[in-house]
């Protein structure tokens, strides 16, 4: 309707029978002549030309402010992160020679070679010697020596020795793609979500070759399904938020709990489409076989995802708690 014809709309809720009454005899009286106006009116408004510049100005308008790049808008940027805000963290226990492997991959990165702490979480003093090799191909690299206290204490004793705003652990017998961090970083940089962290596919080799590249991080299925490790970009302050339960030595479903967690509390993350994460998939390491105890474990460190997550919205947890009461009846 033209704007000096909204007088003769009908109001949602009509309170009176004559209200409405006298409504409908104006518009009858003047019928004629206003639907000549509407008629003008609305040859004018949806001119199939005029619709067109409109959109046409719209689209100019917001492709101008728009950066040049794949990612997103320039006044989202962190164009001040480089390699020097970058930690690799990496806990070992009886360490073999796929060290090296590992190692080559952080020094082969494409945009130079960062910081990197070493965990030696118990090591033996006869399998120490493979840790030679790290300060010998990466110049600034620091080793920590320490009692064996578990996988998820080293990691939350590198997150506190981390003195950079972003960090990647990996395990010293994965392997980095020689892109990886220049990926994960053009994305945390330009990403207009402005990601807290950057996954990316993952490639399983071993005793299994497959390759995963299921992205569920922030949907509901991600409380029954899992397909993450603990290799990415992440802000140390994330981890520093999150951090490892340390009563957990043998890892039981924590990388999962802790995407868990980190959904619930508000952090986003997103995935590059780059396969350059390698992670080595062999008889008795934690991802496969599972044990009972670690089954039992998993659903634990679930449980208590699952609370965090009401803590944040009831509705989410109610929904948490029937997928999750459906993935315990299919097993």
């Amino acid at each position: 309707m033209p704007p000096d014809m909204t007088k003769y709309a009908l109001n949602f809720r009509q309170d009176t029978q004559s209200h409405l009454k006298n409504k409908l005899e104006k518009l009858i009286e003047n019928a004629p002549s206003l639907v000549i106006e509407m008629q003008e009116y609305n040859h004018d408004l949806l001119n199939p030309t005029n619709i067109a510049q409109i959109m046409t100005d719209k689209y100019d308008y917001y492709l101008s402010n728009k950066k040049k790049t794949q990612y997103g808008w320039e006044n989202q940027s962190r164009v001040g992160v480089n390699i020097d805000d970058v930690t690799i963290l990496m806990p070992v226990h009886c360490t073999s020679e796929h060290l090296f492997e590992a190692v080559d991959s952080i020094a082969n990165q494409s945009i130079g070679c960062p910081k990197v702490i070493i965990c030696d979480d118990g090591t033996p003093p006869k399998h120490q010697g493979t840790l030679d090799y790290a300060p010998m191909r990466l110049p600034n690299v620091r080793i920590h020596r320490q009692p064996n206290m578990g996988l998820l204490a080293a990691r939350n004793f590198l997150i506190d020795e981390c003195q950079t705003n972003l960090a990647v652990f990996l395990d010293d017998d994965d392997i980095f793609g020689s892109t990886f961090l220049e990926r994960a970083m053009e994305a945390y940089k330009f990403h207009p979500m402005r990601p807290n962290a950057v996954v990316c596919p993952r490639y399983n080799f071993g005793e299994s070759n497959e390759i995963v590249i299921r992205n569920n991080m922030h949907d509901h299925t991600h409380l029954i399904e899992n397909d993450f490790r603990m290799t990415c970009l992440i802000e140390t302050d994330v981890l520093r938020d999150i951090r490892f339960d340390i009563s957990v030595r043998n890892g039981e479903g924590d990388d999962w709990a802790f995407w868990v967690d980190f959904s619930s509390k508000g952090y986003r993350a997103v995935m590059i489409h780059d396969l350059l994460f390698h992670y080595r998939f062999k008889l008795g390491s934690m991802s496969w076989p599972w044990s009972e105890g670690q089954e039992i474990g998993t659903h634990i460190l679930l449980r208590n995802a699952m609370i965090n997550v009401s803590d944040e919205s009831l509705g989410q947890a109610r929904l948490a708690e029937a997928l999750y009461a459906a993935k315990i009846r299919r097993r």
